[in-house]
């Protein structure tokens, strides 16, 4: 799999007046199946793009590449715009790299921080961030939930803006709703949201976040974050409902998909709206991915069959 910048990507220079592919991207030391271009993401004039089944056994920053002992390790690599080029700048790996934890399956950027999903770390799932110390990108903190349990997929998506990281665990099994709930194991892969905050020092967990009407199988957990708006997917929520905040207890539509969004004021997230797509269907998969910017949501529905 390969990664296709356009110009439109480029925070430098006038705008471009046609689309167009400006690069070709590869990584270092391309692998069969390593699926470089699995998860990408941009910030300015920089571009982090996942290998998640990379086999490096090299751990950290600036690790040798060229090692293929590992399989699944997974790593991801940052690409950087010098105005008239983009360049390879920085290939990061979990410091103690592990098989098949699948490092890059979901990456994040906001100028100089960046945050890898890696859903089967350990089990149950991790994040690692990086930042670039104004001369180099130095890794920064591994993170995890506060009750970790197996199979949550814990760093399935994440996304970062600010110094703030959301992380989504789409096979949590939490009966919770809301904001901050009880937590508990007894509802099937119900899915929830981890929001982490930098204190300046450190990072914490400051949120764990469900869907109001949580329900197993429904897979919520596709995250996008634009300071404070947050929105969560969940491509196998069941209501047959279309548009915004229409009846959350139906499950009459399996697998049509649906969107919550979530507001922070004066430090507390808040869940805002219900959004389902106006012309829901069965197997829709509404939420399946999706990003946020400005006040502006966009919602993928990868098996809409109008």
């Amino acid at each position: 799999m390969l990664a296709l910048l356009l110009p439109l990507v480029l925070a430098q220079g006038p705008a471009p007046t046609a689309i167009g592919q400006t690069a070709y991207l590869k990584p270092q030391s391309p692998g069969k199946e390593d699926l470089f271009g699995f998860s990408v993401a941009v910030s300015g004039s920089r571009a982090v793009v996942g290998m998640p089944f990379d086999k490096s056994a090299a751990g950290g920053v600036g690790a040798n590449p060229f090692d293929n002992s590992m399989g699944g390790a997974g790593s991801a690599t940052i690409f950087e715009w010098n105005g008239s080029s983009w360049s390879d700048v920085a290939y990061l790996k979990a410091p103690s790299p592990s098989l098949w934890n699948y490092v890059g399956h979901s990456v994040g950027i906001d100028g100089d921080l960046v945050v890898l999903g890696a859903p089967s770390q350990s089990g149950t799932g991790a994040a690692f961030v990086y930042r670039f110390d104004g001369t180099a990108w130095k890794y920064e903190a591994k993170l995890v939930p506060s009750s970790p349990t197996a199979k949550d997929r814990f760093g399935f998506s994440v996304d970062v803006s600010g110094q703030t990281i959301v992380i989504g665990a789409d096979g949590e099994d939490g009966s919770g709703t809301g904001v901050n709930p009880a937590v508990d194991n007894s509802l099937y892969a119900a899915g929830a949201a981890y929001v982490f905050d930098f204190d300046g020092t450190s990072w914490s967990q400051t949120a764990y976040i469900k869907a109001p009407n949580a329900d197993a199988n429904d897979g919520f957990g596709r995250v996008a974050l634009s300071g404070d708006l947050l929105v969560v997917g969940a491509e196998h929520e069941d209501s047959a409902s279309g548009g915004v905040d229409g009846n959350q207890s139906d499950n009459s539509l399996s697998n049509s998909g649906a969107v919550y969004v979530y507001r922070r004021t004066a430090g507390v997230w808040g869940h805002e709206a219900y959004l389902k797509a106006a012309n829901t269907i069965i197997g829709h998969g509404f939420g399946a991915s999706l990003d946020v910017d400005d006040g502006t949501i966009v919602v993928g529905a990868a098996f809409d069959n109008s």
